[in-house]
C-alpha cells in the first residue's frame, strides 16, 4: 500500500506517451532546469522544482504519484504508478536526487533504483569535485553488475555541475 496516497487529480489527457517521448522530454526538461534557476539557489529549490516538473509529466501520462505533497516518500524520491482494482500494476518511472557529492552519498540513492523495477529510472547527482569521469564509469558498471531486466529499463543519468551550471546527462538505454 503506497503511504497516504489517492488517485491523482484529473488531467484531461492521462492516456500515456510512449517512453521514448517520456525520456525525450525528461532531457529537456533537464537541460532547461539550469536556466529556470539561476546561480546561488539552494538544493532544496532545486529538489522541489524537479519532484514539481517530474511530478506533472507523470500525471500528463495516467499516472498516480508518490509522494504527493501531502504524503511521504515510497520507494524513492519520486515514483510514478498505476494502480488497477486498490493494487500496483506498475512503476514506468522512479528518480532519485543526491545533492552531496560524495560517491557513498550518490551509491546509496542509486542502489535503490538499481532495486526497483521500472521501466524509466533516473539519478540526478551533483558533482563538485570535478571527478565526474570517475563517477560515470561507478555508475554504468553498478547498473552492467546488477542483475535487471535489460530489455525494459532505461536509464537517466544527470550530474549537474556548477560550472559551467548545466547538466551533464547519459541515457544507458536498454540492451535488446
Amino acid at each position: 500500500m503506497i503511504p497516504n496516497s489517492g488517485p491523482a487529480e484529473p488531467i484531461a489527457a492521462r492516456s500515456p506517451r510512449s517512453k521514448q517521448e517520456n525520456v525525450n522530454s525528461i532531457l529537456e526538461f533537464l537541460h532547461q532546469l539550469p536556466k529556470d534557476l539561476p546561480r546561488g539557489r539552494s538544493d532544496s529549490e532545486w529538489t522541489k522544482l524537479i519532484k514539481q516538473r517530474f511530478s506533472d509529466l507523470g500525471r500528463l501520462n495516467g499516472c498516480d504519484i508518490c509522494p504527493e505533497e501531502s504524503s511521504s516518500q515510497w520507494l524513492c524520491d519520486l515514483v510514478w504508478y498505476r494502480e488497477e482494482n486498490e493494487a500496483v500494476v506498475e512503476v514506468p518511472l522512479a528518480l532519485e536526487s543526491e545533492w552531496n557529492p560524495s560517491w557513498r552519498s550518490i551509491r546509496y540513492d542509486f542502489e535503490k533504483l538499481l532495486a526497483v523495477k521500472a521501466g524509466i529510472k533516473v539519478m540526478i547527482f551533483q558533482d563538485y569535485e570535478d571527478n565526474l569521469p570517475e563517477l560515470w564509469s561507478k555508475l554504468e558498471h553498478g547498473i552492467g553488475t546488477f542483475r535487471r531486466d535489460e530489455e525494459a529499463e532505461t536509464y537517466i543519468l544527470a550530474a549537474f555541475r556548477e560550472v559551467p551550471h548545466l547538466f551533464e546527462i547519459r541515457v544507458i538505454p536498454p540492451t535488446a
